[in-house]
């Protein structure tokens, strides 16, 4: 519960509500996680509260550009060109990337491994870019939704 007075400003957050730990939601739609807690955190040092819109990943960036909400917080990635277009904070998790894919049917270790393969991954991530350098050695599938990806590789 916060402690700050009710005339408190309120910052209107974006996250997808869709990646846990950082962010979920609970049996009853509330977010959840430690994005949560972290921004939460940060309001109360600051003076300010927080509420919450789960919004799609895409949707995240665009609804801060145009001002319908104040920031984004959901496992942001930096990448140059968000840096160009937003103020981005220190990163304060570090979030390797795997790669996924059905046991006993490839022997996968790397990047290289996957040349000549589909590769699926999140619209607009940086893992995206990664496989976009890779040009036609992989064949690119990206979704707007994790589980989109997830769904195709199942």
């Amino acid at each position: 519960m916060s402690k700050l007075p009710d005339t408190a400003p309120t910052l209107k957050v974006a996250m997808t509500g869709d990646l846990p730990p950082f962010s979920f939601q609970d049996d009853y739609g509330n977010m959840q996680g430690t994005d949560v807690d972290s921004i939460r955190a940060i309001g109360e040092e600051q003076g300010f509260k927080v509420e919450f819109y789960k919004e799609t990943w895409q949707d995240m960036f665009d609804s801060v550009e145009t001002g319908k909400r104040d920031l984004a917080i959901s496992g942001i990635s930096y990448k140059d060109d968000r840096a160009v277009r937003y103020g981005l904070s220190t990163p304060y998790f570090f979030n390797p990337a795997t790669i996924m894919y059905l046991e006993g049917k490839f022997d996968i270790k790397g990047l290289n491994d996957i040349k000549g393969l589909k590769a699926g991954t999140l619209e607009g991530s940086k893992e995206e870019d990664t496989l976009k350098e890779m040009g036609s050695s992989v064949e690119l599938i990206s979704r707007p939704t994790a589980f989109l990806a997830y769904q195709d590789l199942v």
